[in-house]
């Protein structure tokens, strides 16, 4: 007699979602959208702040590229002046007031950074500019007082060859007066000595700007040249 038949067991039909089933479901959803977006915020953030940081650094190093290239540039003048006034000033204190500033700016460190974040090395640059620019303005006025020193020597100096070549040829022009009078008129002599007195005296006379160095050397070249050429005149007339 055969065994009864026993149905084989079915699925447990689909339970149908909950309505806190649903909600949860959601609520996770939307949590991991808000996530999502913002640590896209929060990237997009540190890039913006990266970019920043960034252009920050590279202001920083331009403007100690320029500040150092101007620091130069006035070191290079500070120098010359200080080697062509040598000893034609009244106050060495200022020679060497512009050579300690000159060695205190050839010191100064103006190569940008190249370690730590960008903001510690945006504050390095802006830093050593800043110190750049101060030294820069030191050296010029530094340098300006010795030029305006040497400038002031220079002139009196040249006003004192003026002064001695004027006397040396009124007493060339006195000499030859003298001599042209004791010679008879009418004479080759007197003829020459009289032609060589008229520039002589001209040139002794002349009207010069005494604040300008340059029209008192011309002055004095041409006082000396009128005196060698009046004494001249004199020897040769006998």
């Amino acid at each position: 007699m055969s065994a009864p038949h026993t149905p084989a067991p079915t699925a447990p039909a689909p339970t149908a979602p909950t309505h806190r089933g649903r909600r949860s479901t959601a609520a996770v959803t939307v949590l991991l959208l808000v996530l999502a977006v913002a640590a896209t915020a929060g990237f997009l953030q540190h890039r913006r702040v990266a970019a920043q940081d960034q252009r920050a650094l590279a202001a920083a190093e331009d403007g100690l590229e320029q500040a150092a290239t101007d620091l130069e540039a006035v070191v290079v003048a500070g120098e010359q002046v200080l080697l062509g006034s040598e000893g034609q000033v009244a106050d060495e204190g200022l020679r060497t007031t512009l050579a300690d500033v000159l060695a205190e700016a050839s010191a100064l460190d103006t190569d940008p950074e190249g370690t730590g974040s960008r903001a510690e090395r945006t504050r390095s640059a802006e830093t050593r500019a800043s110190d750049a620019v101060g030294l820069t303005a030191t050296v010029q006025a530094a340098t300006a007082a010795v030029a305006e020193a040497y400038a002031s020597w220079t002139l009196a100096a040249v006003a004192d060859g003026w002064a001695a070549a004027r006397d040396a040829l009124a007493s060339s022009v006195a000499a030859a007066e003298l001599d042209r009078d004791a010679r008879a008129p009418g004479t080759p002599g007197r003829a020459a000595v009289e032609a060589a007195i008229v520039p002589a005296v001209a040139a002794r006379d002349a009207v010069v700007d005494p604040a300008d160095v340059d029209v008192l050397s011309a002055a004095t070249a041409e006082a000396d040249a009128a005196r060698e050429a009046l004494d001249a005149a004199v020897r040769d007339a006998g």
